[in-house]
């Protein structure tokens, strides 16, 4: 018993320590930030990429990104045409549903930020190319 606990916590230890590209995950991160009543969804990727185009333009419950994957590394190469999603800590303060990259859909890839009711939004590129911001306010 206690040997498959402590199996049990080795594995969870190492998923939690394995930077997201070796478990095959496109998403590194995502986070919800709350700064004088505003909100910010902060997300990372594994791989570089540049924006194309994003819909619709500032409102709705689904803002989704195109994206061209600028550079991808070689323990990325698989990932990068499946899907991968995320929910951010502390996602219903910004009402958020989920993050997800979709690159296996036709058009794509993208990235898409899905949320629980209508919000306005604003996409930001990250100046690294690996990252997206997306400042929130909810809609009364």
């Amino acid at each position: 018993m206690i040997k498959n606990i402590a199996l049990v916590l080795l594995v969870i230890v190492w998923v939690m320590s394995t930077p997201a590209s070796a478990r095959g995950n496109i998403i590194d991160n995502a986070l919800v930030h709350e700064k004088d009543g505003r909100i910010t969804l902060e997300v990372e990727l594994t791989i570089a990429f540049r924006y194309q185009s994003h819909f619709p333009a500032e409102t709705g419950d689904e803002l989704r990104i195109t994206i061209k994957p600028v550079r991808v590394s070689a323990s990325d190469v698989g990932a990068a045409f499946e899907r991968d999603s995320l929910v951010p800590s502390n996602a219903d303060s910004a009402a958020i549903d989920e993050v997800i990259y979709e690159g296996d859909a036709p058009g794509g890839p993208f990235l898409i930020v899905r949320f629980t009711r209508p919000v306005k939004f604003q996409f930001i590129q990250g100046s690294d190319q690996r990252s997206f911001s997306v400042a929130i306010q909810k809609i009364l």
